[in-house]
């Protein structure tokens, strides 16, 4: 409470390590983060996440405002960024759940750090658009962008084969345009983007360069926009010193 300084716990993090916990979960250190509330305040979203064998794993629920109602969603082990997409759906980058099996430490995406990841990403990035899809998915499970109902966990694949890999995402335009970043290509540059989901298909805005990767100091675009849809404001360290950046675009 902002005006008292009441402290009232809703959710502590043991109570989370018990549902459905595994010998790993439950040997590491754990902690909630990320939390959202919904757009109407009645239910938010929060990770639990815990650090494994050198890789930073990630659960995903859902809960009433008062912590009540606390919904798991799928355990594959990772989960990324997310929003509402209103008071019942919410978007997140994860695995497909009939995906889900696979073991996402031994993706190339997680293994980056490893001396030989490091000469065979360029090699898969390369080929990557050759390769066919299920052998693809045999070789890294990609996260996708999933609608899912809350509650229910019904989900649908949002921009699938086009939105795959990870981004800061948003809902825009009565859920019609998503704005969205990817991270650096292979020449170092962050893309900015729309997706319509009727038309299916991406909407450029712009490419900055990115003087840092895959370290502390990297700068990734987190795009969002003014409340009245006419600004598009990111973060950039194009210029070597990191900036916000307010960008004008008719939608």
């Amino acid at each position: 409470n902002l005006e008292t300084g009441d402290v009232k716990l809703i959710v502590s993090t043991q109570d989370v390590v018990n549902m459905a916990p595994n010998e790993e979960i439950v040997s590491s250190n754990n902690w909630l983060e990320h939390m959202m509330y919904s757009p109407n305040g009645d239910r938010f979203l929060f990770f639990q996440r815990w650090h494994a064998n050198g890789i930073d794993k990630s659960r995903f629920f859902t809960s009433g405002k008062n912590g009540e109602e606390i919904v798991m969603y799928h355990d594959c082990g990772f989960y990324s960024h997310y929003a509402w997409s209103d008071e019942k759906s919410l978007i997140v980058w994860t695995h497909e759940p009939q995906s889900s099996k696979i073991d996402n430490k031994n993706t190339i995406g997680n293994l980056k750090n490893q001396p030989i990841a490091k000469l065979l990403k360029p090699v898969y990035i390369f080929f990557k658009p050759l390769i066919p899809e299920k052998i693809k998915n045999k070789i890294v499970c990609e996260s996708k962008l999933i609608l899912f109902q809350d509650i229910t966990l019904k989900y649908t694949v949002l921009g699938d084969s086009k939105l795959r890999g990870n981004g800061h995402t948003t809902v825009i335009k009565a859920n019609k345009l998503l704005l969205s970043d990817s991270y650096q290509d292979v020449d170092s540059y962050r893309h900015l983007f729309f997706y319509d989901l009727d038309k299916n298909r991406k909407i450029s805005v712009g490419k900055f360069y990115s003087q840092y990767n895959d370290c502390g100091y990297r700068s990734d675009l987190h795009p969002r926009q003014s409340m009245d849809d006419a600004l598009i404001i990111i973060d950039s360290a194009h210029s070597k010193k990191r900036k916000v950046l307010v960008i004008g675009e008719e939608i």
